[in-house]
């Protein structure tokens, strides 16, 4: 027997337990969910190891098979209008779970054209943002509220201009050079591109950036956003409303004894990305390299590389960009009676551009005052550096 056959022979038992050992790092769960109410099968469910992202749905008979690994000890379950649930499949192969149906969402308020409605009794396609579903994190226009957080709703900012005007499309683009903004009411006043605010300008000496028509308003206080899609939902506003329309709901006060809010936060911003560019020697070892290459004499080369040689080093990059700082604070007060509301509140914004000398301050002051009939006034200062 020569040493590669006993190699061979030696190898092969320790090669089986090896894949015996991996294969026993997972284990196969199946089972079915049903409805707790009527026994019903639930058909789209999830399934996912709890902690991780991964899993399956149950198909039209509420039946799953999922693959985990051996020390996940539970799945979570659920589904769209059925409270989640954890289950425990230590020792198990097979489970059953039953979802029990949550009206919590169908109870739930939004704003529409004609007043307010729970989403059960709205008609048309209608999304509703509250305070607690909006982005987190530091926040300068209102629609970075929204962004991501309501399917159909695209958001993508314009320019990293201080005070830009983001693009708002619903349920995609409706026309090739027509203007694509949704109809925005704020406490049931429209704002609209038509109003200046948002509209670009063109000339000889180049174009400037669409302005934001939310710039007035301070992100701290909205209160609620609820987003019109379709034909039926938007049908009082007319032809206003055919891109959509969001409907903006700010603050009120709160609370009988009345409550302070307070409110700061720094960011910084850069350029994603910049070009790498050759350093001198670099760019004169190219310049001599692409003269010989295309046929001229070494000499030559030289006098084409001494020509262009000026004796410059400057990266035109960092003469232009910066790295932007970004402040905000603001402070709000309020409280509510029996018949009266009120609330005040300001904002201070200092934003740097991520371009010298672009910047964007902004001061604003918001009074809300509800007697029976509602008395709003709003106070603001902008100063823009483009």
């Amino acid at each position: 027997m020569t040493p590669k056959q006993l190699l061979a022979i030696i190898a092969l038992p320790v090669m089986l337990l090896c894949s015996q050992a991996a294969y026993a790092q997972n284990k196969t769960i199946s089972g079915k969910v049903t409805d707790s109410k009527d026994g019903a099968p639930i058909s789209g469910a999830s399934v996912q190891p709890k902690g991780t992202k991964k899993g399956v749905t149950t198909g039209a008979d509420g039946s799953f098979k999922i693959s985990v690994d051996a020390n996940v000890t539970k799945l979570v379950i659920s589904s769209v209008g059925y409270g989640s649930q954890e289950v425990d499949i230590s020792g198990k192969s097979e489970i059953s779970v039953s979802l029990t149906v949550t009206n919590t969402s169908l109870n739930e308020v939004v704003v529409v054209g004609y007043g307010t409605r729970k989403v059960k009794d709205a008609t048309g396609s209608v999304a509703a943002l509250s305070s607690k579903d909006f982005n987190k994190g530091v926040i300068s226009t209102p629609e970075q509220l929204l962004q991501g957080r309501t399917p159909g709703v695209i958001v993508s900012p314009a320019s990293g201009e201080p005070g830009a005007a983001a693009t708002i499309n619903i349920r995609g683009t409706s026309s090739i050079r027509g203007n694509q903004e949704p109809l925005y009411i704020i406490d049931g006043v429209p704002v609209t591109s038509s109003d200046g605010m948002l509209a670009g300008s063109s000339g000889i000496e180049g174009s400037s950036t669409p302005k934001n028509p939310l710039i007035f308003l301070n992100p701290n206080d909205i209160e609620s956003m609820s987003i019109l899609k379709d034909a039926s939902a938007t049908a009082i506003y007319g032809s206003r409303g055919a891109n959509g329309v969001i409907i903006i709901t700010t603050k009120s006060g709160k609370g009988k004894k009345g409550s302070f809010q307070f409110g700061a936060s720094t960011s910084v911003s850069s350029i994603a990305s910049r070009y790498d560019l050759l350093s001198p020697s670099a760019f004169l070892a190219a310049v001599k390299k692409a003269n010989i290459d295309a046929g001229t004499s070494p000499a030559a080369a030289a006098v084409a590389v001494k020509n262009v040689d000026k004796g410059y080093n400057t990266d035109w990059q960092d003469q232009i960009y910066r790295v932007g700082v970004n402040q905000n604070y603001n402070l709000g007060w309020g409280f509510a009676r029996k018949t009266t509301s009120l609330r005040l509140s300001g904002s201070y914004d200092d934003q740097q551009g991520i371009i010298k000398n672009s910047s964007l301050k902004r001061l604003t002051q918001y009074l809300t005052q509800m007697v029976l009939i509602t008395i709003l006034m709003m106070v603001i200062v902008t100063r823009q550096k483009c």
